[in-house]
């Protein structure tokens, strides 16, 4: 597993504090602060690290998905059926 250990926070200056509207434009960033080679091998770790959802979101999302799921097709299968 890849770990950001060969990475030091001064190749990292450029790139703090931006929000980027995309990952193309961010992994962009990243290789022109860390060089190609360094970027692809930390770009997962850095991605990983990037963005931290609240579990509950998460939880609420996918009993959502599955409710909406049930109503849709749940009561055109028993009509079928």
């Amino acid at each position: 597993m890849s770990t950001l250990k060969e990475v030091g926070v001064a190749e990292l200056e450029g790139v703090l504090g931006i929000e980027y509207p995309n990952d193309v434009q961010f992994k962009a960033a990243l290789r022109q602060y860390l060089g190609d080679a360094e970027a692809k091998a930390n770009e997962s770790v850095l991605f990983n690290k990037e963005a931290a959802y609240p579990s509950t979101l998460i939880l609420i999302g996918i009993v959502s998905f599955v409710a909406a799921f049930n109503f849709s097709i749940g009561s055109n299968m028993f009509v079928i059926f």
